[in-house]
């Protein structure tokens, strides 16, 4: 596999990544994402100014990048096992490609001993306390999350990717998504989330879930799924200092 091309290109021009990116007008983290291949695409302006620094065909450079994020990681890799974990979904009409790749850069410092590819990605909380996997399934339009570890705190780790995928969501016009959770036990059965609150709001203690034959409580499907996914005060200041990027 070829190397990164912006790599490349900054090596050649014997150059500090903040000198490199200094010189282009990029933020340092802008130039990071890049060369570690976290943003999936080279903007035409973007690759114009690299190449006005690296004195290269900005329409070249392109052409490479886009060749090499073909290449990388196209395969899903282990990602350990999930077994209890608390999961959540997102079902869409049409599931954007740019989605899960925007998220993925967004997080790009949560991401767990570099364990991503072109569809999903492994995240790990602050703490260390809990791991996330996120995916996406381009075929069936949906993305899966599962949050694991740590009972006690991974309705955080849950509450920052929602609000990151409302963010995302929020950008893009007329999309229509709904929220899912996966019944424990048997993952095929999903419950719509906005269902399970107007059950607890009237008051219902259990209820049948379609393709199943016994109930389920509906206070147990909705503890550990934070009530309101908001951002969180710290990860706002996170978001707007690190991860919106030129």
């Amino acid at each position: 596999m070829q190397k990164n091309p912006i790599l490349t290109v900054r090596e050649n021009a014997g150059l500090t990544r903040r000198e490199f990116s200094q010189r282009a007008g990029l933020t340092y983290q802008t130039t990071m994402t890049l060369e570690k291949g976290y943003n999936h695409t080279l903007r035409p302006e973007t690759a114009q100014r690299i190449a006005e620094v690296a004195k290269c065909d900005p329409a070249k450079l392109q052409e490479d990048f886009k060749r090499w994020k073909q290449e990388l990681r196209e395969e899903e890799p282990y990602t350990g096992e999930w077994a209890d974990s608390l999961g959540f979904q997102y079902h869409y009409d049409i599931l954007p490609g740019s989605v899960i790749s925007r998220f993925i850069v967004r997080m790009h410092t949560y991401i767990h001993q570099k364990t991503y590819w072109r569809n999903g990605v492994v995240l790990i909380s602050e703490d260390w306390n809990n791991r996330a996997l996120i995916k996406a399934d381009p075929e069936d339009k949906k993305i899966f999350i599962s949050v694991t570890s740590e009972p006690a705190t991974r309705q955080m780790l849950l509450a920052i990717i929602r609000a990151d995928f409302r963010k995302i969501h929020a950008t893009i016009p007329k999309l229509v998504v709904k929220e899912k959770v996966p019944i424990p036990g048997h993952p095929q059965v999903v419950v719509d989330y906005e269902h399970l609150l107007t059950l607890e709001k009237m008051g219902e203690e259990t209820f049948i879930p379609e393709g199943l034959h016994e109930k389920v409580n509906v206070r147990e499907l909705l503890h550990g799924i934070p009530p309101h996914p908001g951002p969180h005060p710290k990860r706002e200041r996170e978001i707007k200092d690190k991860y919106f990027i030129n």
